[in-house]
């Protein structure tokens, strides 16, 4: 899905395509402070290599994205993008995070990328002072460490795990679901509130366990839903783990409906199970519908042209994370704490993905749930939640 980057500027593909700049992108005006000599560094944290490299891949297509809008309209400030690599895995987070603090150039980190990786790396980074946007983890308790250094530009697990248990209820009709997930920060957390969401609207939930990440193997789980008849499985999983127990419940005749979050929404989860495994699967997302909001045809071509590549969920939310701290940076502020005092306090724009205003807890308000069904091959947008209204 990812192939690369394009070396055509944002300005000549905006005039090929018939499209003026994205509103959101940064005006230069006149800055507060000098630019320091060397180029101001952004930091890409997140897996951009590995079993998840996609959304690590679109992060950095979409921070690159915004530093070329910004360059292109004459950003005062040179800026470089540095990538902090962690695979995905929580181990590695706290190592990267100390080299970021000690790399005096980083004024900002894109990222952490996924829940368990922010949970090990951001006691650092906010020790080191240095203003992180995230637009992809979605673990609610992220914000409740008190980490002043720590802002998202998306919705959480508290809202997109009672729309998942919704859609089950009211779109799937289901008596009778299980519940599993693949022992992580992000697997469980979001999965904990589907089981108490399907609780409290009388859904039976005759299975309710966690699975192993890592093992190839999950029949014991499959034999147990075979046996409870459920009409559908929710799997807070990423689509590696996903595409397996999908295979061996079809293998197994087990008809029920697979229901994930958006780290199941991803072309390798196709990939894996075929064509006809996963016919009616549903995934969910706390990003951006593409295609359904303001500005999609506009931002979505711009991306296209521009990496060769489809926008992945959470594309818009990261342009919007990288945005933020451009315009940090283009009022005058070169040094992390007075850029995260700036996001803290002043930023509050139109992005595209919402409105970009952070709150105390360094989050942006409201937002939706939106919903994919795989349908001959891929997945198509079927319905929004709106989160107000869980």
């Amino acid at each position: 899905m990812f192939q690369g980057m394009a070396s055509q500027s944002v300005t000549s593909l905006a005039t090929g395509l018939g499209l003026t700049l994205l509103a959101i992108g940064i005006s230069a005006g006149s800055a507060n402070a000098a630019c320091p000599e060397k180029p101001l560094a952004i930091g890409v944290f997140g897996p951009l290599t590995g079993p998840s490299a996609d959304f690590g891949t679109m992060a950095m297509n979409s921070v690159k994205l915004a530093v070329a809008d910004y360059e292109k309209q004459q950003g005062a400030c040179k800026i470089e993008i540095k990538p902090f690599d962690s695979q995905g895995a929580a181990a590695q987070a706290p190592a990267l995070a100390q080299r970021a603090v000690r790399d005096a150039s980083v004024v900002a980190i894109i990222g952490p990328q996924f829940s368990g990786e922010a949970k090990a790396a951001m006691p650092i980074l906010n020790a080191g002072g240095i203003p992180s946007v995230t637009a992809v983890a979605t673990n609610p308790s992220l914000t409740k460490q008190g980490w002043t250094y720590f802002h998202r530009t998306s919705g959480n697990d508290a809202n997109e795990g009672p729309a998942d248990a919704r859609y089950i209820v009211t779109e799937l009709k289901a008596k009778k679901a299980a519940v599993v997930d693949n022992s992580t920060e992000y697997g469980k957390g979001i999965s904990d509130f589907v089981r108490s969401t399907l609780k409290k609207d009388n859904v039976d939930v005759p299975v309710s366990e966690s699975l192993d990440i890592n093992a190839p193997d999950y029949s014991a789980t499959v034999n147990k839903l075979k046996a409870a008849g459920v009409e559908a499985v929710y799997c807070g999983c990423y689509y590696a783990e996903a595409g397996r127990l999908l295979t061996q419940m079809r293998n197994a005749g087990v008809k029920a409906t697979l229901v994930g979050p958006s780290g199941l929404y991803d072309h390798r989860f196709l990939a894996t199970v075929g064509k006809k495994n996963a016919e009616g699967t549903v995934a969910s997302t706390q990003a951006v519908a593409p295609g359904h909001f303001k500005g999609s045809d506009a931002f979505e071509a711009q991306y296209k042209a521009f990496t060769k590549s489809e926008p992945l969920p959470y594309a818009p939310e990261t342009f919007d994370a990288a945005n933020a701290v451009l315009k940090a940076i283009a009022a005058g502020n070169t040094d992390r704490k007075s850029i995260n005092e700036w996001l803290s306090n002043s930023a509050d724009f139109q992005g595209v993905s919402g409105r970009i205003k952070f709150d105390k807890d360094g989050t942006v308000p409201g937002g939706t749930t939106s919903f994919f069904v795989v349908k001959g091959g891929a997945f198509h947008f079927q319905t929004s939640f709106d989160d107000s209204n869980l």
